[in-house]
């Protein structure tokens, strides 16, 4: 995936789809579901073919001759004692943890992705309130630089006059309230 700014869901989306944990849980989600399938198979009759040798006397009415029989069957139990039933339960349920597998894994991945997701966006938070204060300090501090002129107030020598610039308090001008 190409480095490039993606948003949450983006992040989320790929991580649910795409990761490996994923696809590997989904693969065994798709081999549970084969095997639900195998097993409603199995209740129906299975067919063969065999070809067998014999050894009969020519005189036998039954191979007339040949050496060899051909069968065509076609077996289907009658009563397995509740098999068929329970290989169909256990495949519908390793389905459902297969089911569940995944899902587990896609949650944790997303909770990986957010976690990530918010710590990267409070570094950048924290990189930016940084690069705010010192600009503040660059500025408070080129601004202590200008040149100061001493000057008295009141009888007593401050370090230095307050800028020309600000509006000076008028000390006759009443509070209002």
């Amino acid at each position: 995936m190409p480095a490039q700014s993606q948003s949450l869901p983006q992040l989320l989306e790929a991580a649910t789809t795409q990761h490996p944990s994923v696809r590997n849980q989904q693969a065994q989600q798709r081999a549970a579901l084969k095997g639900v399938d195998a097993a409603k198979w199995q209740f129906f009759p299975t067919p063969s073919v065999s070809v067998e040798g014999v050894n009969a006397s020519k005189s036998d009415p039954s191979y007339q001759g040949d050496t060899q029989v051909s069968y065509l069957r076609l077996q289907q139990p009658l009563w397995t004692g509740g098999r068929l039933t329970s290989n169909q339960d256990k495949a519908r349920v390793s389905l459902a943890l297969a089911q569940a597998s995944t899902e587990d894994t896609q949650l944790q991945l997303a909770l990986r992705v957010v976690q990530s997701y918010a710590d990267w966006a409070t570094a950048d938070l924290k990189v930016k309130a940084l690069q705010s204060s010192v600009e503040s300090h660059h500025l408070s501090h080129h601004l202590s630089q200008e040149p100061r002129i001493p000057c008295r107030s009141h009888g007593r020598q401050q370090r230095s006059c307050p800028p020309t610039n600000l509006p000076r308090p008028n000390p006759y001008r009443r509070p209002s309230l």
